[in-house]
């Protein structure tokens, strides 16, 4: 098995040192480039994405409406808000003359906003998805500080992700080298 799959292990290790090494330096494009070959690294099925609006999505949270007549969750994304106009009483009692409301499209009835029960759902940290987002972007000299702390805190957060991909490839790698143990032990009885 070793023969089929090259030994990374010391090009990881290797790349990891100068990626922590270049970000205390504030060495960026060498911390940036330590990332990139750590992904380079792995084999297809478990290389991470570089895409800042697919992080965005993955990592956003999810609000839920839940209707009032007949208690379905329904994502918030997937209803549009309308105005409902207040009548009579309620316009002279509340002094608006309108309310938000929205269609639930699984009994058909409109409900207002206001009274609606709103749950978000978020992510547990922490949380992987073969995903992170590209370096952050410097925007000019009133932006260094900033942008050191956002450097350091992307380095570090995808530095985590290219960690636990690592670890789901070595446990894999683990188990087909304990399969063919297994199976050329069989071959040789």
């Amino acid at each position: 098995m070793q023969a089929k799959l090259p030994d990374t292990n010391q090009a990881w290790i290797y790349y990891r040192h100068m990626g922590v090494q270049s970000i205390s330096e504030k060495d960026y494009s060498s911390a940036i480039a330590a990332i990139n070959e750590m992904i380079a690294l792995f084999p297809n099925e478990y290389r991470i994405e570089i895409n800042t609006e697919k992080y965005k999505q993955t990592i956003r949270e999810k609000l839920v409406l839940v209707c009032t007549k007949c208690n379905t969750e329904i994502n918030y994304n997937d209803i549009k808000i309308m105005k409902l106009q207040n009548l009579g009483v309620v316009r002279l009692v509340t002094g608006t003359d309108f309310n938000d409301g929205w269609y639930c499209t699984s009994c058909h009835k409109i409900n207002k906003l206001q009274n609606t029960r709103v749950i978000k759902e978020q992510k547990g940290l922490p949380f992987y998805h073969k995903i992170i987002p590209e370096p952050p972007i410097y925007h000019g000299i009133s932006d260094r500080k900033g942008w050191h702390n956002r450097m350091v805190k992307w380095f570090y957060d995808s530095l985590e992700e290219v960690d636990h991909q690592l670890g789901k490839y070595r446990e894999e790698y683990e188990g087909l080298e304990k399969l063919e143990e297994i199976s050329g032990s069989q071959d040789a009885n």
